[in-house]
């Protein structure tokens, strides 16, 4: 008897020490901000337009607007700051792809890539560089708010999009995901430098098809690239084009997706019904503010609402893995898909901004600033 009471407080005591040692953070809605794009047709579309930059006095949001070929730049704290720099010089000497969003790298230098050449710019018009791509296999490169150029500490990472392999069979499927998921090179100076490929998926996406081809990426402060992908529970790090180490960085929300037939790849009935139902890691974003991970999180949901109606992707429930610098798990925070986009999440220093979800019809996208203290 006295052995179990003792084996009892033991179990107590680790128990105790497990809900003392949880962390748990209390966010908190502070601000709230809103920016005018007169020039963007459909707000509800245009999240996954956007692009930003965070600066030190300045939050950035801009697209590219494919029929005036002007790139529209607006500012999240200066409402009144409205700005169009005329691409028109610049696309009459390439080939922009319809699918490149291109990346302001500061407010003095402009990324475009077309077809086959990387082109730094200033904002004026300038060109500073051109250089031709080395391919080594056939590819596009792809850039939007999700999936965006990357640029950091003199380096560029950028998506490859390999349009002609079509997903037909298990041996397409092998070909398409062993191949390099992103195209890496040096920016020194005017000089656009050391190509090289880097990220690979995971040996399980060479198997089963999960409708899921372009994975996100971040760079920490360290330079180091974080994948993560939409049916696998970990994060995989490389230091420039080597694989570094993969962690594990599971939701609490987890239910492994199913399966996507290929013969229902064009079935886009059943395509809408998949990825509205089935759990997904949307994203990864460092916030290097706080040193430390968001992973947005899209749970397991039902096609139809209450009433019976089909449920708009937006509507699925959704959350915020917040995880410190060594990948370790502080919070997981649900958050009100009636309220909240997963579109644009943007780390600032005065806190997370988050998208509300567009009125119908609005020019208006706003943004509510949440508080996440350490």
């Amino acid at each position: 008897m006295k052995h179990i009471c003792l084996l009892f407080i033991f179990l107590i005591s680790i128990l105790s020490s497990c809900q003392q040692n949880k962390t748990s953070i209390n966010i908190k809605h502070s601000a709230d901000y809103s920016v005018q794009f007169d020039d963007l047709r459909n707000t509800n579309l245009g999240l996954a337009k956007l692009a930003h930059l965070v600066t030190d006095s300045t939050i950035l949001l801009y697209y590219y607007d494919h029929e005036s070929h002007n790139l529209i730049i607006r500012d999240i704290l200066h409402p009144s700051f409205k700005e169009k720099i005329d691409l028109n010089p610049i696309i009459d000497r390439t080939n922009i792809e319809s699918f490149f969003l291109p990346t302001i790298l500061s407010r003095d230098s402009i990324l475009l890539i077309s077809k086959d050449n990387v082109i730094l710019f200033e904002s004026k018009g300038t060109v500073i560089t051109e250089e031709k791509i080395e391919k080594t296999e056939r590819y596009k490169l792809y850039s939007n708010s999700f999936t965006p150029c990357i640029y950091n500490n003199g380096y560029v990472y950028c998506k490859k999009y390999y349009t002609e392999i079509p997903l037909i069979d298990e041996r397409s499927l092998l070909e398409l995901f062993s191949k390099s998921i992103d195209i890496g090179f040096s920016i020194n100076n005017t000089l656009i430098d050391s190509q090289f490929n880097i990220g690979v998926f995971p040996t399980e996406y060479t198997r089963t098809f999960y409708y899921d081809f372009f994975p996100t990426r971040c760079v920490n402060n360290l330079g180091q690239l974080i994948y993560s992908f939409g049916a696998d529970n970990n994060l995989y790090i490389f230091d420039k084009d080597n694989f570094n180490k993969k962690v594990a960085a599971k939701s609490k929300f987890y239910a492994k997706p199913s399966a996507f037939p290929l013969d229902k790849i064009r079935d886009l009935g059943f395509v809408r019904k998949y990825t509205t139902t089935e759990f997904k890691y949307l994203s990864i974003v460092y916030d290097p503010y706080y040193n430390r991970y968001y992973r947005l999180v899209k749970h397991h949901t039902k096609f139809l609402t209450n009433k019976g109606t089909i449920k708009k992707p937006i509507e699925a429930p959704w959350s915020i893995m917040i995880l410190d610098e060594n990948f370790q798990l502080l919070d997981e925070i649900i958050m009100d898909p009636l309220k909240y986009s997963y579109g644009k999440i943007i780390p600032t220093k005065l806190g997370l901004l988050i998208a509300n979800q567009p009125l119908p019809n609005s020019k208006e996208i706003t943004f509510s600033l949440f508080d996440l203290p350490l």
